[in-house]
C-alpha cells in the first residue's frame, strides 16, 4: 500500500458589505490513503439582509488526479459544481465542508470559496 501525504486546506472568504462570517479550516493528514476523501469543515454565519445566498469556488487549486467538492448550508454538490444558491435565515449558522478526493495520490488541494446576496 502506497504511503500518502495530503494536505488539503479550505479558506473561505466574504466579499461584500455585511459581517457574514466564515471560520475556515485547515485539514493536515499523513497517513495512507485509504479513505476516499478529505473532509475540511466550516461555520458559515449569515448576517447578510438576504436569506437566498450564492456561493461560487473562486480558486479549486488540486494536485494530478485529485478532485473536489462542495457542500453548502443546505446539499452537497458534484465535483463539477462552481456556484449554486443556498438558503440560510439572517443570523443563522452552518458548517459547510470542502471534500477532497484524492485518488491514492500524494497531492496537495485548495478551495476558496466566496458567499454573496446574489441581487
Amino acid at each position: 500500500m502506497k504511503k500518502c501525504f495530503t494536505i488539503a486546506l479550505l479558506f473561505t472568504s466574504l466579499f461584500g458589505f455585511s459581517q457574514s462570517t466564515f471560520k475556515p479550516s485547515t485539514v493536515f493528514i499523513e497517513n495512507f490513503c485509504t479513505e476516499p476523501d478529505i473532509i475540511a469543515h466550516s461555520t458559515f454565519t449569515n448576517n447578510f439582509n438576504v436569506t437566498t445566498l450564492r456561493f461560487i469556488r473562486i480558486q479549486n487549486t488540486l494536485s494530478s488526479q485529485w478532485t473536489s467538492a462542495y457542500c453548502d448550508c443546505e446539499l452537497c454538490h458534484s465535483i463539477d459544481t462552481d456556484t449554486a444558491d443556498f438558503f440560510i435565515a439572517k443570523g443563522e449558522s452552518c458548517e459547510t465542508s470542502a471534500h477532497f478526493y484524492p485518488a491514492n495520490k500524494k497531492g496537495l488541494g485548495v478551495m476558496q470559496v466566496k458567499v454573496f446576496a446574489p441581487a
